[in-house]
């Protein structure tokens, strides 16, 4: 690997991991420095997805700690999650590589336009209130998040 890639990569982790911990969304970067690298669709996002995971982890065990976190109560925000997590793995593994990328086009699109229009909800701390009933709309956007 080129010094030049190895220095890109590192200055993105870096810039990635502090725009996830102010506000998430560092996705973006990351995935299109990957695919810019040439690395295929679902092996930048499988990259990707190992650094989002062990960051939710870390924040996981940080709010637990600070018993911010309530997990009887998150449960129902887990299991949709969990649920499109297992099953849009297994939408990658066998979609096609043109329509992911016009997927994941769309999608960073518009993440950015959402950013551009709202950029409050993500400057904003926003908690979730987890005492307000779930509604259907609710399990399927978590679903769609997952």
């Amino acid at each position: 690997m080129e010094i030049g890639v190895i220095i890109a990569l590192i200055i993105s982790g870096l810039i990635v991991g502090f725009i996830n911990t102010l506000a998430g969304g560092g996705t973006i970067i990351s995935m299109t420095l990957f695919l810019m690298l040439g690395l295929p669709p679902g092996v930048a996002n499988g990259t990707n997805r190992i650094a989002v995971f062990l960051q939710n982890l870390v924040s996981v065990s940080t709010f637990k700690r600070k018993k911010i976190l309530d997990i009887p109560k998150s449960i129902k925000y887990v299991i949709p999650v969990v649920l499109g997590s297992l099953i849009g793995s297994n939408i990658v593994l066998t979609i096609n590589e043109v329509l992911f990328n016009y997927f994941f086009i769309s999608v960073i699109l518009l993440m950015v336009l959402v950013i551009l229009i709202k950029p409050q909800l993500w400057l904003k701390e926003n908690p979730v209130k987890i005492n307000r009933p779930m509604h259907i709309i609710h399990w399927i956007l978590y679903f769609i998040i997952g």
